[in-house]
């Protein structure tokens, strides 16, 4: 499950949570990703890497990664991951 939250375009602080997806990986979720990305006319995502604490990567960092490749597949977009230690 992955939550989603947007940024403000001026003060580019986030915003509290807005949503969840029950699969991150299916298409209808990423149809969901896509409606609210474009509703919210937003210019790129950000997506959060699990890291562990010593830097490496587990399973959910690989999860993470795989999303952001489900994402780039699907749409062109400005994509970041970021390191949630």
């Amino acid at each position: 499950m992955r939550s989603i939250a947007f940024c403000r375009p001026r003060t580019r602080r986030c915003s509290c949570a807005l949503t969840r997806l029950l699969s991150a990986s299916g298409s209808s979720s990423l149809d969901r990703l896509f409606a609210l990305y474009d509703l919210r006319q937003c210019v790129g995502l950000v997506l959060g890497l699990p890291k562990n604490m010593d830097g490496t990567e587990g399973p959910r960092a690989q999860s993470a990664r795989s999303l952001a490749q489900n994402i780039l597949q699907r749409r062109d977009l400005p994509l970041a991951l970021w390191d949630e230690r």
